[in-house]
């Protein structure tokens, strides 16, 4: 049941599609909203009294006006059945949700179709609710709670055409053709061959920007071989072993070539100087980190994890930039784009866009980053 701010009604959705107004003081029904096609699951009252929102199975939050029992704009669709509608009057949005699994923001004036943003996120959405004026709530039908924060640029996750995962085992550039295969490395570096061979499994190789040094990260059986070590263009192991606690999932050089990133089956990612240094604590995720990428500028680093989600780091600190980023997919392989203003992140079948509004260092402090990472609880 819902309950007009007056206390007027209480408006009851139905089975058959009808959304019934009942009088609060006798039970009886006033008057009913004609009918969507199938079940209605929301009613949201309006503040000026004359306006309902309905969300239904179809597909469809429609506008009424009850005085007239009239269509009012255009239906907010959905791609499966819209769990619930608010309406947010500081930015002037309603904002839908479903069990297609994305959160939906649209104008106040009834006539933005397509939505103003589309957000994904891993569970279908079965309720939402307003807390204040900035910040609502969501349940998903796995029994996850997950409040937002409204700003008037938000996030937007949209799938595009999907993109190949790169090879980890293979290094394919001007002058180098080196594959790993079991616990070796074979190939031509500079028209010379290039033989090395480890006592583990190398799953995944790196070249360095100046293409000097070559990083192979390794896994076995035993839980201690994950390591990543470095060799020169000849083959010469150069002393440095990158250890973590289980297989190593992806390595990856910084743009100025000072830094190396190191992920792991054990969940972490860790950033490191050439020396072997550590100059970030683990960076943590629920699973696999499988890949991770430094932005043009080496100030940020994101990965992407087994969990379905991405995060954004601060890659002098490794602090997180960013609340997790969820996706319904596993994910294998992320990076940014070349303008740092978005986020690519894919699995072996689908590929995702994150855009995100990454400002100047100047203005990180004020950013809609640090905003989410500050606002948004789990």
């Amino acid at each position: 049941m819902y309950f007009s701010p007056s206390g007027t009604y209480i408006g009851v959705g139905c089975y058959d599609g009808r959304f019934f107004l009942l009088n609060p003081r006798t039970g009886e029904i006033s008057k009913f909203i004609p009918k969507h096609r199938k079940i209605v699951y929301h009613g949201l009252f309006l503040e000026d009294q004359d306006l309902l929102i309905t969300s239904g199975l179809d597909r469809e939050a429609q506008a009424w006006r009850i005085s007239s029992g009239e269509r009012v704009g255009l239906p907010f669709r959905h791609d499966d059945a819209v769990a619930g509608t608010i309406y947010e009057e500081g930015h002037r949005l309603f904002i839908t949700a479903g069990i297609d699994r994305t959160i939906r923001l649209w104008s106040r004036d009834l006539s933005a179709v397509p939505a103003n943003h589309v957000i994904s996120v891993p569970d279908r959405i079965v309720a939402l609710e307003l807390l204040s004026p900035n910040a609502f709530l969501t349940h998903s039908d796995t029994g996850k709670n997950t409040v937002w924060n409204i700003e008037p640029a938000g996030l937007r996750i949209q799938e595009i055409p999907p993109e190949n995962v790169p090879l980890k085992n293979r290094l394919l550039l001007n002058g180098i053709d080196l594959t790993a295969r079991g616990a070796k490395i074979d190939g031509l570096v500079f028209n010379r061959k290039f033989s090395v061979a480890l006592p583990d499994d190398v799953e995944v190789l790196a070249l360095n920007p100046n293409k000097n040094i070559i990083a192979a990260g390794t896994r076995d059986n035993s839980y201690k071989g994950h390591v990543v070590r470095f060799f020169d263009v000849s083959g010469k192991d150069l002393g440095i072993s990158l250890q973590h606690q289980d297989g190593i999932t992806y390595a990856g050089f910084s743009h100025d070539g000072l830094k190396i990133v190191t992920c792991s089956e054990d969940f972490t990612a860790i950033i490191w100087d050439l020396k072997g240094k550590r100059l970030t604590a683990p960076m943590r995720q629920n699973d696999q980190i499988r890949w991770a990428n430094f932005s043009q500028n080496d100030n940020w680093l994101v990965t992407g994890s087994w969990d379905q989600t991405v995060q954004v780091w601060d890659a002098s600190s490794g602090d997180p930039l960013t609340p997790p980023f969820e996706l319904p997919i596993q994910v294998e392989y992320v990076r940014f784009t070349e303008d740092t203003d978005s986020i690519v992140a894919g699995s072996f079948e689908r590929t995702f866009k994150i855009e995100l509004p990454f400002l100047t260092k100047e203005q990180e402090e004020n950013s809609l980053l640090v905003k989410l990472a500050r606002d948004r609880t789990r």
